[in-house]
């Protein structure tokens, strides 16, 4: 099933794909990992509760914001505390990062190349912190934000009373590491700069990474 099969399901689904710009996509990056990325704007309902959380964003300027969630498929259970879920989340982190600064980068040349008439900005955030780089009032929390984005299901992992809620991969299930971008630029500058930083995932080889 493929995953913009989804978005078909239910009204929910009508709302959440509404405000999805890109769905879900596979890329691989130059050193070989792949991550899946999407691109959604923000419902007016959540805007008061994103403008907390990203204090570098002009306040007329939310309606334009992408959102851009990144999952990645973890070789082990990246909940448990394990040495072996240790490293594994350090190297997704350094995965996101560079794959983050790359997409920045590119966004800001093509700022460069237009002059002083534009102004882009892109950030990402930090999944141990859940904080960009200007530390809001409140941290991002990438399950609340995947329930609103996209139609992915969470699980509460943990006893009744404590825990949390985990997020569930259609693919992957819980073997998933979930990180966020946020750009100010037009779709298509992000689009162009994902394009010079990553090549699609052809369905086959997706296929056989379900």
């Amino acid at each position: 099933l493929k995953l913009q099969f989804l978005y078909l399901i239910g009204t929910e689904g009508t709302m959440k794909r509404r405000n999805t710009l890109v769905p879900p996509e596979l890329v691989m990056l130059p050193t070989g990992e792949e991550i899946e990325f999407s691109v959604h704007k923000l419902s007016a309902a959540i805007v008061p509760e994103m403008k907390p959380t990203l204090p570098q964003v002009p306040k007329d300027q939310f309606s334009n914001l992408l959102v851009v969630p990144t999952f990645q498929r973890t070789v082990c259970p990246v909940i448990d505390w394990t040495e072996d879920a240790r490293i594994e989340k350090d190297r997704l982190l350094d995965v996101f990062v560079k794959f983050a600064k790359d997409l920045v980068a590119e966004v800001k040349e093509v700022e460069a190349a237009q002059g002083e008439e534009v102004e882009y900005w892109g950030d990402y955030v930090d999944p141990a912190t859940g904080y960009t780089s200007v530390r809001g009032a409140t941290p991002y929390s990438e399950a609340a934000a995947t329930e609103t984005l996209l139609p992915y299901s969470l699980v509460h992992v943990g006893q009744s009373g404590g825990g949390c809620n985990m997020i569930s991969h259609p693919r992957w299930d819980l073997h998933c590491y979930p990180a966020t971008m946020f750009f100010l630029c037009p779709l298509d500058v992000f689009k162009a700069a994902v394009a010079k930083v990553a090549s699609p995932v052809p369905e086959a080889a997706q296929a056989r990474l379900g």
